[in-house]
């Protein structure tokens, strides 16, 4: 049955014939039967049906297709127009800032997506080129710089340098603080303030300069060159071991119980013991110099070498040796002790003198050698001189043999002597007495009488 729907439509219920009656495109039955015979399409017995399904192909695919109740199952599932129109209505406008609630995941699936702004391509996950700003904490587990790091507030548990590098703490490009890799230290370059307790193993000067310890603006201790110098009096309020205290100068003497270590030089005017004992000067923990006080003395127990000893003030030098006087330095004279004898290799004097109106012996492996009597010299030894010499006023001794002496011979010390004998073998010969000289036999050479005649003339003074 055909019929019409008021328009230009034509619905028919069953199948229908059309038949051709003039010059109609309208393909007729026997032409469908022979398209459809031929695989449809205006194909012909050779047309190439590969890529075509034929009816059970078309069966099978239409079977695993949804069904009416489950596409309308479907379809009620999704979104219809209008939901469809509000949810395009409420896109991302991709021109224009856009709000959005809820949570933004990119890369949750594959862990691929990146986050790039203001570029084009970057290798890093999220890139901003250009200023970010995060007004809130933000979580990095490492935060690398290419420039700077710029905050009012930064707060870390370590600050750790990019590779071997100093850390420089600086203001306005003017380093205040530097961690020196290679010295192993921190420099402060400025004065460093602590409001709390400052502990450290060392405190050094960055360079050869003082070293000033302030309180309130005020000096209180200078490392000076070599020295510590207390700018203000030293006053413990503690309950401190006050030995090892030092005075600033000017106060009050203090006891030091322990020792003292001086490194430079050690600057007093009066060195003094503590208390009643003795002060030992050491070097290296050898003893050399003692202040010993049972004795009053300064003992010396390494050797004493000077080039000047001298008295102090207009006294008498002493030089003893385990308490006893041995000799002394007094007013022009150096002076043996009594019982004490002078030994010696060699010595050079202008002149020998005896302590008293004493003789004056010389001796030799105490055996006397020569006796400076009361007015002679006196040889208690056979004299010999061995070292070829001018012996021709050489006076042997009582007992030698002859001897001849090629000069004058003057008898008489001096005016002391008012006379004197010229005595050979017991036998005098002549001799004077005051002023008149008396002779017996004198037996001279004749060739040798006018030269002994005229020295007697000259000698004793005969005028005829």
């Amino acid at each position: 049955m055909v019929s019409l729907d008021g328009g230009n439509t034509i619905i028919g219920t069953e199948f229908i014939k059309l038949f051709a009656t003039g010059s109609s495109n309208l393909a007729t039955e026997s032409y469908v039967n022979t398209a459809i015979i031929n695989g449809g399409g205006g194909g012909t017995g050779t047309t190439d049906l590969t890529n075509y399904y034929n009816k059970t192909e078309t069966d099978a695919l239409l079977n695993n297709k949804y069904n009416k109740s489950e596409t309308d199952t479907l379809l009620n599932n999704k979104y219809n127009k209008s939901e469809t129109d509000t949810l395009l209505n409420d896109k991302l406008n991709i021109n224009n800032p856009q709000d959005m609630s809820g949570t933004l995941r990119l890369g949750h699936i594959d862990g691929l997506s990146k986050i790039i702004l203001n570029g084009v391509a970057s290798s890093r996950d999220f890139y901003v080129y250009g200023d970010g700003e995060v007004n809130g904490n933000h979580l990095v587990a490492s935060l690398d710089s290419s420039g700077y790091i710029k905050g009012s507030n930064i707060q870390s548990n370590t600050f750790n340098a990019l590779n071997t590098n100093d850390i420089l703490f600086q203001s306005n490009n003017d380093t205040y603080l530097q961690y020196d890799v290679s010295a192993t230290k921190i420099v402060a370059s400025k004065l460093i303030q602590c409001g709390g307790n400052l502990k450290t193993q060392e405190i050094d000067t960055i360079a050869p300069l003082d070293l000033v310890i302030k309180r309130n603006g005020v000096d209180y201790i200078t490392l000076a060159d070599g020295q510590i110098q207390f700018n203000q009096p030293t006053n413990l309020a503690i309950t401190p071991d006050l030995s090892n205290c030092v005075k600033l100068t000017g106060e009050a003497s203090q006891t030091i119980a322990g020792n003292v270590v001086v490194g430079g030089t050690l600057n007093t005017n009066t060195l003094n013991s503590n208390g009643n004992s003795d002060i030992v000067l050491q070097r290296n923990g050898v003893e050399y110099m003692k202040l010993e006080g049972t004795l009053q003395a300064v003992e010396m127990t390494k050797g004493v070498k000077s080039n000047t000893y001298d008295s102090i003030g207009n006294a008498d030098v002493n030089f003893r040796r385990n308490t006893t006087d041995f000799f002394y330095l007094r007013n022009n004279t150096l002076d043996l002790n009594t019982g004490i004898s002078l030994s010696t290799d060699g010595a050079t004097v202008n002149e020998i003198s005896s302590k008293t109106a004493t003789n004056l012996v010389i001796q030799r492996a105490g055996i006397d050698y020569i006796t400076l009597t009361d007015g002679q010299i006196q040889f208690n030894q056979p004299t010999n001189l061995a070292t070829g010499g001018d012996t021709s006023n050489c006076v042997k001794y009582t007992g030698e043999t002859l001897q001849t002496i090629e000069g004058d011979v003057v008898i008489g010390g001096g005016a002391q002597f008012g006379s004197f004998d010229l005595t050979v073998n017991g036998t005098t010969y002549f001799g004077q007495i005051n002023t008149r000289f008396t002779a017996s036999t004198i037996k001279v050479p004749l060739q040798l009488l006018p030269g002994v005649l005229t020295k007697f003339k000259r000698q004793f003074a005969i005028t005829s």
